[in-house]
């Protein structure tokens, strides 16, 4: 092509070459056009990494704006159990999963433990699923989100992973098992020295994941991701949905996971906290009086049956009540609900 030539200026030009495949390079543009396909550089493979990423997932990000959590003084019994499973320097059962039914408290639970660790400079990631946003119901952001938060968790990660997006510029477009094995699993087992203390993933509402073959596929990946990186923790919640207890089920992921339903904790005096609290900080509180008491004991106890261990039912109840702004014992079909208990 330039046979016999010299003095050659090629920093602004793009060349071809042509065999059975077809490339073209741009030097002012880090990418690779193959075919019709665009394959990213090792230089922009981070900001492709970060275009992926589900920025809503994040236990603190602002799109989760006031976020359920525990009550001081509330769940006290299986937070303790919680912190003492990560805490342990053994790697048995590097996975705790929690399950049960809607509403009992999950992910104010995960929440709690998330923002606990994150104080400690343990929390590693986290993924709150869910299916009122795309992007956190999409398993497809689930690695890109994990690693983006991994690097500004661990600094060093970030120089590890570089060199992947450079040995396969398509990597994020690659199945489930290769983008976690490449960008997490090995590069993690790479910084296995730097961690005195176990360090933490929280991954809640499992179930909101879209693909039950994908959330299947990824219970299997997590399990192969503690077994080869000792110093993990994995949090997760969902429901005991079939698919979900399946998948825990399985010999090779059983063997790494301690398996909690929510339901075997009382969740009764914790309710009945949650009632106090919420009634006291808010608007209710205005109408109580000494000679008045609202609620009283025995309508605090008819909530807390009507309950019946589920906080959704308690955090309903209460916003129903604060949002009226007007005396609950006035509002005949609060009174007639609870009379009902």
């Amino acid at each position: 092509m330039f046979h016999n030539s010299s003095n050659i200026d090629a920093s602004h030009s793009a060349f071809n070459d042509v065999g059975r495949d077809q490339y073209q390079y741009n030097y002012n543009n880090p990418n690779i056009v193959h075919g019709n396909q665009t394959i990213q550089s090792s230089n922009s493979g981070l900001e492709n990494l970060y275009k992926r990423v589900a920025t809503s997932a994040a236990f603190n990000s602002a799109h989760r704006s006031s976020p359920p959590r525990c009550l001081p003084g509330t769940r006290l019994e299986i937070l303790k159990e919680i912190f003492e499973w990560a805490d342990r320097m053994t790697d048995a059962g590097s996975i705790f999963w929690l399950y049960g039914m809607a509403g009992t408290g999950k992910s104010a639970i995960a929440q709690t433990v998330a923002e606990e660790y994150d104080k400690q400079h343990r929390l590693a990631a986290s993924f709150f699923f869910s299916k009122r946003e795309s992007e956190r119901s999409d398993t497809q952001r689930f690695v890109p989100t994990i690693v983006s938060h991994i690097i500004a968790f661990a600094p060093a990660f970030k120089p590890i992973i570089a060199p992947v997006f450079e040995d396969d510029p398509l990597v994020l477009t690659k199945v489930l098992r290769e983008q976690l094995t490449k960008l997490i699993l090995r590069p993690l087992e790479e910084l296995k020295s730097s961690f005195s203390h176990p360090i933490v993933i929280v991954i809640d509402s499992l179930d909101e994941c879209d693909g039950k073959q994908l959330v299947l596929e990824l219970i299997s990946l997590l399990s192969q991701l503690v077994r080869a990186c000792a110093f993990l923790r994995i949090f997760i919640t969902s429901r005991g949905e079939s698919h979900i207890r399946r998948g825990f089920t399985d010999i090779d992921v059983a063997t790494v996971t301690r398996r909690q339903q929510l339901h075997d904790y009382n969740a009764r005096s914790d309710i009945q906290s949650y009632f106090r609290h919420t009634f006291q900080e808010q608007s209710v509180y205005d109408f109580y009086t000494p000679s008045n008491p609202w609620p009283s004991d025995s309508q605090l106890e008819a909530l807390v049956n009507q309950a019946s261990g589920l906080f959704i039912y308690a955090t309903t109840v209460a916003n129903f009540i604060n949002s009226r702004g007007q005396d609950p014992q006035n509002n005949s079909r609060l009174c007639s609900h609870i009379a009902q208990a």
